[in-house]
C-alpha cells in the first residue's frame, strides 16, 4: 500500500508521538500566556525552574495562546500551523539558501532541499515529535549560509553591516529553538572561518556582532541565570559519564557515515537495527564530489567534506574507532556536556551530504555526457533515473506507512475525555498521581498538575502523608492506549496493568472512584472511565498549608494565585515560627515577604519533607505574605532588553537598506 508522506500533518487528527504532547483546550487556556521563570505543570507536576527551556516554552506559550485563545483555532489545526508545517517549509527553504551560496543551479538547490528533509535523521526527529530540535534543525542551514556569506564578504573593502545584523537575528532564532544545534552550527562556522580567512582583523564582524545580538535577544533567560547563578548545565550532568555515554552511543561509525539513523525505521528509543548495506552508496556519492572540484568553489566542497567526516565521527559517540575521544571532549570541551546523545551530530552529516550529493550527481551527469559521446543523451538520463529510484528506495518506509510517531494516525480515547471533564469540573487545587507514569492523553493544568511516581521519589510503597503533603487527590492507573507504559521487552503487557490496579485496591486509605461518585450518565459498568482506574485520597493538603507544633484550631489560611511565579497568602491567628508549606518542588529562589509596612523582611525557602518549599512565619497574628519566585523580575527586565534589541536591530536594518538604495530611485 502506498502511503503519502506527511498526510497526517494536514488531517483532522492530532499529531502524537515521541516527545510531542497532546493538549486539551482546557489545558491550553491555563498554561499558555507568558514567559514565566517557573513551570508549574508542563514539564513537571511538582513544578520546576523553567529557565533552561524558557525560550522554547515561550514559543509554545505565545504561539499556542495566540492561535487557540485569541484566534480560537482548534489545537489539531494550530499545532500544524505553528510547528509542523513551518518545520517542513523552513527545512527546504534554508537548505535551498545554503546550497545557493555554493552553486547557482536551481535544480541542484531544490535537490538539496529535498535531501535535507527526506533523510533518516530528519524523519526520525520529525516523527519522534522532537519539535524544538526539529525547528532548530530546520533553520540550521540558514544560519550556516548567512555566516558563510558574512565570511565571504568580510574581506571586501567596504563592510556591509546588514549581513552581521541579519546573522545575529538568524542565530538567535536557532538558539531560541535548541542551543545544542546552534552550538554545532557555530562549530562548523569556525571551521569555515579557519579554512577561508587567515586574517583576524575583522573577526569582530564575523562573530562579535552576531553573538552580541543573540545574547541580547536572549537576555530574558540569560540575565536571571547569571544573577542567580543557576547552572543550566545541571540538567545534562550524569554521575558516570563513561557508562552513560556508552549507553547513548547508539550509532556505529558505518551508520553515521552512511547517514543511517540507528533507530530507523521503527524509531524506538534504544532499539537499534542492523546496518543496511544500501545506504553505503550515500557517502560514495557525497565524497565523489572531491573528484570534480575546481576553481573558486573548491574550498567550499572541501569544507563540507570535512564537516561530514567530523559529524560522522562524533555522531558515533564512544563506539570505535577512537571512542575515548568523545569522552575526552565531553569532559574537557566547554559546552560539550550538552551532548550526552551523540546523534545530534548527524546534523553535520546532513548539512554536508545535502550540498555534496547534488554536486556529485550533477558532475557525474555532465561527465557521462562528455565521456560517452555515443550515449550522451541516454546514459546521463539513465543515471538520473537510477539516482531518483535509489533515493526513493532508501526512504521507502515513508511511502509504505511503516513510520510511527507523528506519521501514524492516533485517536483520543473517549475515556480520557470523560476523565478530563471530571477533573476540570473541580475548581480547588489538587494533583493527580499517575502510576507508573502520566499518559500522553491525560489531562493536566496549573490547577491540577499531573505527577508520576518517580517525581515524588517514591521507589517503594505509597505513603499517605507524602501524597497528602504533595496535594495529591487522585491516584490514576492509565489506560495504555498507545502501548508505551506497561511494557515487557518493548511490548504491551496486560499483566502489569492488572497487577498495578490490584495493588492499589489493597491500600485501605484509597477509595476507588465509581459511577455513583462521579454521577456520569454513560458509565462503563462499575468503572466510570473504562480502563482508566481512579482512586481518591481524602483530605489532601492545599497548595499552601501550615505545619504547627501547637494545635491551633483558630488558624486560618487563604491564598490567591496571581501567576505561576507569584501568590498572595493571608494567615490569621498564626504563631511565630510556624511553617508555611508551599506544595511545589523546592527551589531556594522562592521567597516569602510580608506586605505590612512594618515588616518587609524576606524569608528564603527551605526544604520540607526534602522535596517541597517552606517558610518560617515571621510573627504572630493576622497578616499577608507575598510568595514569589525571584528570578521572574529579571526575566521581565530581560524581556525588555530583548524587545529593545529586536526593535533596534530591525530599525538599523531598515536604515541601512534605505541608505544603500541608489539616489533617484
Amino acid at each position: 500500500m502506498i502511503h503519502l508522506p506527511f498526510d497526517l500533518w494536514y488531517s483532522s487528527y492530532p499529531l502524537v508521538g515521541g516527545d510531542w504532547r497532546f493538549f486539551w483546550s482546557e489545558t491550553l487556556s491555563k498554561i499558555l500566556d507568558y514567559s514565566y521563570a517557573w513551570d508549574s505543570s508542563l514539564n513537571s507536576g511538582l513544578g520546576g525552574s523553567n529557565l533552561h527551556l524558557l525560550s522554547l516554552n515561550s514559543y509554545l506559550s505565545f504561539g499556542g495562546f495566540f492561535l487557540t485563545q485569541a484566534l480560537h483555532i482548534p489545537w489539531f489545526i494550530g499545532e500544524k500551523l505553528l510547528y509542523f508545517w513551518p518545520i517542513l517549509c523552513l527545512s527546504f527553504l534554508s537548505s535551498y539558501f545554503l546550497s545557493r551560496r555554493i552553486y547557482k543551479n536551481i535544480y541542484l538547490n531544490v535537490f538539496a532541499g529535498i535531501l535535507y528533509i527526506f533523510n533518516t535523521y530528519a524523519l526520525a526527529i520529525f516523527g519522534g515529535g522532537q519539535v524544538g530540535l526539529a525547528l532548530a534543525y530546520s533553520v540550521a542551514p540558514l544560519v550556516l549560509g548567512v555566516f558563510i556569506k558574512l565570511i565571504d564578504t568580510i574581506g571586501l573593502k567596504s563592510v556591509n553591516f546588514q549581513i552581521p545584523l541579519l546573522t545575529g537575528i538568524v542565530l538567535a532564532i536557532n538558539v531560541f529553538f535548541d542551543l545544542r544545534i546552534a552550538y554545532i552550527v557555530l562549530g562548523a562556522v569556525f571551521i569555515y572561518f579557519l579554512l577561508t580567512y587567515s586574517s583576524l582583523k575583522r573577526i569582530f564582524f564575523v562573530f562579535a556582532i552576531p553573538l552580541l545580538i543573540t545574547l541580547s535577544l536572549h537576555a530574558f533567560w540569560i540575565l536571571p541565570s547569571i544573577i542567580f547563578k543557576i547552572d543550566l548545565g545541571e540538567h545534562f550532568i550524569v554521575e558516570n559519564p563513561f557508562s552513560q555515554l556508552r549507553f547513548f552511543s547508539f550509532a556505529l561509525f558505518e551508520n553515521s557515515f552512511s547517514l543511517l539513523h540507528p533507530n530507523w525505521p521503527e524509531n524506538i528509543f534504544g532499539k537499534t537495527g542492523f546496518m543496511k548495506p544500501e545506504f553505503i552508496m550515500l557517502p560514495i556519492l557525497a565524497y565523489s564530489s572531491l573528484l570534480f572540484i575546481k576553481g573558486s568553489k573548491s574550498i567550499n566542497i572541501i569544507f563540507f567534506a570535512l564537516i561530514g567526516l567530523l559529524g560522522a565521527f562524533l555522531a558515533k559517540g564512544m563506539n570505535e574507532p577512537f571512542g575515548n575521544v568523545y569522552l575526552w571532549l565531553y569532559e574537557y570541551i566547554p559546552g560539550f556536556i550538552m551532548f550526552r546523545d551523540p546523534t545530534k551530530f548527524y546534523l553535520l552529516v546532513v548539512l554536508s551530504y545535502s550540498v555534496l550529493i547534488p554536486f556529485s550527481v550533477y558532475s557525474i551527469y555532465k561527465w557521462l555526457g562528455r565521456s560517452f559521446t555515443s550515449f550522451r543523451m541516454t546514459l546521463p538520463l539513465l543515471f538520473l533515473v537510477f539516482t531518483i529510484l535509489y533515493f526513493i528506495f532508501l526512504i521507502r518506509p515513508v511511502f509504505l506507512g511503516e513510520l510511527g510517531g507523528t506519521f501514524r494516525k492516533h485517536e483520543v480515547p473517549k475515556e480520557y475525555a470523560l476523565l478530563k471533564d471530571f477533573l476540570h469540573s473541580q475548581t480547588e487545587f489538587f494533583r493527580t498521581l499517575w502510576i507508573p507514569q502520566w499518559q500522553r492523553f491525560g489531562y493536566f493544568s496549573n490547577n491540577h498538575p499531573a505527577v508520576g511516581k518517580k517525581e515524588l521519589f517514591l521507589d517503594g510503597p505509597l505513603t499517605m502523608i507524602m501524597l497528602k503533603n504533595a496535594s495529591v487527590k487522585y491516584v490514576i492507573v492509565p489506560y495504555d492506549s498507545e502501548g508505551e507504559i506497561f511494557l515487557s521487552d518493548r511490548k504491551y503487557d496486560e499483566k502489569q496493568y492488572l497487577k498495578t490496579i490490584e495493588e492499589l485496591k489493597k491500600i485501605n486509605w484509597l477509595k476507588q472512584v465509581n459511577c455513583s461518585i462521579v454521577k456520569l450518565l454513560n458509565c462503563y459498568g462499575s468503572d466510570p472511565f473504562g480502563k482508566i482506574s481512579v482512586f481518591e485520597l481524602s483530605n489532601p493538603k492545599d497548595h499552601f498549608f501550615i505545619e504547627s507544633t501547637i494545635k491551633n484550631e483558630e488558624l486560618k489560611i487563604a491564598y490567591e494565585t496571581i501567576n505561576p511565579t507569584k501568590y498572595k497568602v493571608k494567615v490569621s491567628n498564626a504563631k511565630k515560627n510556624d511553617i508555611l508549606v508551599f506544595s511545589e518542588s523546592f527551589d531556594r529562589n522562592w521567597v516569602a515577604k510580608s506586605s505590612s509596612r512594618s515588616n518587609r523582611d524576606k524569608v528564603q525557602s527551605s526544604k520540607f519533607n526534602n522535596i517541597l518549599n517552606s517558610f518560617v512565619l515571621p510573627k504572630d497574628g493576622e497578616y499577608s505574605l507575598e510568595v514569589y519566585y525571584e528570578p521572574q523580575k529579571f526575566v521581565n527586565i530581560g524581556l525588555v532588553i530583548s524587545g529593545l534589541t529586536l526593535v533596534g536591530t530591525l530599525l538599523c536594518l531598515l536604515f541601512l537598506v534605505r541608505s544603500r538604495k541608489p539616489k533617484g530611485l
